[in-house]
């Protein structure tokens, strides 16, 4: 059965395995006490009516001022919706990946 994460991309294999080694060995974690109350804050009521389990992303997204990226494409238009902009579906990931690997 063929992976549709995987199908996204139309990245080379190859790349895309030398893409993910690279993700991955930049993977931190980040422990629950460095996200600040406020960032817990507004994470809660831009998901709050969503989907409440997606908070604790979104507040380290807010914390650290990066991009949450999901594949809850719902999610990330709701947020879109209520104006939260720093969001991408994989998709968009992938889309960004591959024009980024673009000799052009």
């Amino acid at each position: 059965m063929p992976n549709t994460d995987l199908e996204k991309t139309k990245l080379p294999p190859e790349t895309l395995r030398n893409f993910t080694v690279r993700l991955f060995s930049s993977v931190v974690i980040i422990p629950n006490f460095l996200i600040s109350t406020q960032s817990y804050f507004q994470a809660f009521q831009l998901c709050k009516d969503i989907d409440e389990k997606d908070t604790v992303y979104l507040a380290l997204a807010i914390e650290f001022d990066v991009e949450l990226i999901s594949k809850d494409e719902e999610l990330i238009e709701s947020l879109r919706r209520k104006g939260y902009a720093k969001a991408l579906t994989l998709t968009e990931f992938f889309q960004r990946v591959d024009e980024s690997e673009s000799p052009y």
